[in-house]
């Protein structure tokens, strides 16, 4: 047990080992559309718009002797952020009703 980059005869002090993690995640979904009734039980839908996503990781690990003298730890941070267009159709069958 030991920090990734310590591996073999570096870690063997290491025998406590603590960890976290944090995610975030958030999302904007705009879309504009039509709906064709023509009548019938059937309904389409066409529709277009765009997604907006921004994805966090907070990754912690911290790594004690015993006797807490040999201590190490890291940390990582990864963020994505993107966007992009979206297109579609769905389709679906009403109930009539008698």
């Amino acid at each position: 047990m030991g920090p990734s980059y310590e591996i073999g005869p570096d870690a063997e002090a290491f025998k406590i080992a603590r960890g976290g993690v944090d995610f975030a995640y958030d999302a904007i979904n705009l879309d504009a559309g039509w709906q064709l009734c023509a009548g019938g039980p059937v309904q389409i839908r066409l529709f277009g718009g765009v997604q907006i996503a921004s994805i966090g990781q907070n990754l912690s690990a911290a790594f004690a002797s015993y006797d807490g003298l040999t201590t190490n730890g890291n940390a990582t941070h990864s963020l994505f952020t993107g966007a992009g267009p979206s297109l579609g159709i769905g389709s679906s069958v009403r109930e009539r009703k008698l």
